[in-house]
This record gives structure tokens, sequence and C-alpha cells, in this order.
């Protein structure tokens, strides 16, 4: 599956979803043991991925990854990777494929998860999903996938990106990484060379042959465990909601204001939401969120449908050529009560 995007300088690009398939900050080279024994650990719980049925099944691209995340039996992966499939057939390197039609997915992420009965997956390792905040660029990584549709294949190198927000994924927050990304690691994970742990899970690549160039984008480990953790608890996912739509700044607006980041309130929802129950105004510069730097509108949209609802949050807003700040109840959007 492609998508067709503008990338910088108005270069025309494609997004290449990585079909069939990522926490702890080290430094690079300092694992505490070798790195063939750390990928030994964890390489079984990666599995082969394939719809039964569905638009994608019998198709020769059809076969993507998936990691083990819970002991319960349930499996990570990407819709792009099953398509809209019913039945899935899951196989674990060693074990015999088996299938399933406990399928829950989430489309703004492009996450699915799929539920196997336990005694299927018993003595396979758990792939715990990790946060990647405190990571640092050049941390060095390695991603386990079925790229081409051969099996256990282990590709190395750093993390040379973070908080990528892409058009064609506003709700996702990408890792960046150069580790040879192709179709077939869909829904495979990301792990840190130093001792394992995972920071995020494969999701596409940026390219214009169809297969890697050293741009690939992986969902960070944190957003992975928010969708996880609602698709297993609800079947689905329940965002945040503050009222509001937002739009970039141009360069004149910068200089005019003399801000550095943050991104203009173009419109407020009409009724008791959020954002007007918070006093926010049109015409507002949302400058921080939750204490972070607002760098673009798509991570703004990011982080308010990831904050838990209720949550009280400090946003810092640049009005009448001061900053203010006010605390916003995050609420549940109305089209997913």
């Amino acid at each position: 599956m492609k998508f067709h995007t503008r990338w910088m300088g108005g270069v025309l690009a494609i997004w290449v979803l990585a079909l069939p398939v990522a926490y702890s900050d080290e430094v690079p080279g300092l694992a505490s043991k070798p790195l063939a024994d750390v990928i030994q650990e964890v390489i079984g719980s990666v599995a082969r991925v394939n719809p039964v049925d569905g638009d994608l099944a019998g198709k020769k691209s059809s076969v993507g990854s998936g990691l083990l995340i819970h002991n319960d039996g349930y499996v990570l992966t990407n819709i792009h990777v099953i398509g809209n499939a019913t039945k899935v057939r899951i196989k674990f390197p060693g074990k015999r494929g088996v299938e399933t039609s406990e399928i829950f997915r989430d489309e703004r992420t492009d996450v699915a998860v799929m539920k196997l009965k336990p005694e299927a997956v018993n003595g396979i390792r758990v792939i715990e999903l990790n946060s990647a905040e405190d990571i640092r660029l050049g941390t060095e990584v390695f991603a386990i996938g079925v790229p081409f549709g051969f099996d256990s294949t282990v590709s190395r190198g750093i993390v040379s990106g973070k908080e990528r927000y892409l058009d064609v994924k506003p709700y996702v927050n990408y890792l960046q990484t150069d580790a040879a990304i192709n179709p077939g690691n869909s829904g495979g994970p990301l792990l840190c060379c130093a001792d394992g742990k995972c920071i995020g899970v494969v999701n596409a690549i940026h390219t214009n042959s169809g297969s890697n160039i050293g741009l690939g984008f992986v969902i960070s480990g944190e957003q992975a465990k928010f969708v996880v953790d609602q698709l297993i608890k609800n079947g689905k996912v329940i965002r945040g909601y503050m009222g509001a739509a937002f739009g970039e700044l141009t360069e004149e607006e910068f200089d005019a204001l003399d801000v550095d980041n943050g991104v203009k309130v173009t419109r407020l929802v009409d009724g008791e939401t959020p954002a007007r129950l918070a006093g926010l105004k049109v015409g507002d510069v949302v400058l921080r969120y939750q204490g972070k730097p607002v760098t673009s509108v798509n991570m703004l949209i990011q982080r308010i449908s990831s904050t838990p609802l209720k949550s009280k949050i400090e946003m810092v807003v640049f009005r009448d050529s001061e900053e203010i700040t006010l605390l916003v109840e995050i609420q549940q959007h109305p089209e997913k009560k």
C-alpha cells in the first residue's frame, strides 16, 4: 500500500508502508552483553503474519510481521499488513502457524491487535513496549521482521530522528531510523542494541523506489502502548478532545510575534468544550502543552488525543504580547462516546 505526499522542497515522494514488519537510553556501543545474545533473546517473539481472507489474501505482498505483547496471546501488527481480513494466520519461529478471528483495529494509527489462545504462545517471550521519550539520537537499534518474506531477518542502525509527524498519519508520533526497513518489516519491533528493549513498532518508509533508502519510520513505544492498552481493554481507542482547530504559523507571523515555536488557534467548536471552558481564544498561539514546546499542528493533535480523559493539563498560549497559562480538562471526543 502506498501513500503519496509532499516532502521537503516540494519534491513528490512516496510513503510506502513497510508491509510484513520499537524503551531505555544507553550509550551506543556499550551493550552489557554481545548483540548476538540480545537478538537471540527476542527473535523468537517476532512472527510472520498473513491475512487468510480479505482484500490482501493470497497476494505476494501480503506478508508482514507481528510481535507478542502479552502472555494472554495478544499479538501486535499494522492494519496495512492484514487489510480488512476477518481471519489472520500467525506463525512464530519454530512453532506451527495459528489462525485467529479476534482482531482489533485502530485506523488512525494503523495499529492492529490479534488475540491467540494463551497455549498457542506458551514458551514465547513477551516483548514489552517501552517509552522512547528519553532515547537519544544516535542510540544503536535493530529491527526484526519478515522483509520480502524472509523470516527472522535482523537489520541494524541508529535512531536518526524523533517526534516525526507525517501528514498521512497525524495522530502518530514517529521515531526515524536508518536501520534497513523494507516491505515485510511492518508490525515488527525496533529494539535497543544495548538491552533489547522495544522502543517502537515499524510502520513505514520514505522512498521513491519502494525499498529501503535509510528513512524508516517507527510508531513510538509510548504511542503504541497507549493504543494497544485501549484496544485490549475497550476494543477501541478513546481519544482526548479539546474542541479547537489549529494552523501552522508562517515565517512572517513568527517574526511579527517574536516567538520561536507554536501553532495558532483558528477555530473553536461551539458549545461547552474544554477549549472554551479554559478560556482559549481564536488567534491565540499555543506555545507549550504539558510543559513541552509545540512545534507543529500534528504534534499538538497527537498530544491532545493521547492525553488521558479528565486530565487537567497546563497549556501556555501567547496572546496580546504576553504568555498566559490555561488549565484545560481534556474530555472524550463526542464522536467517540
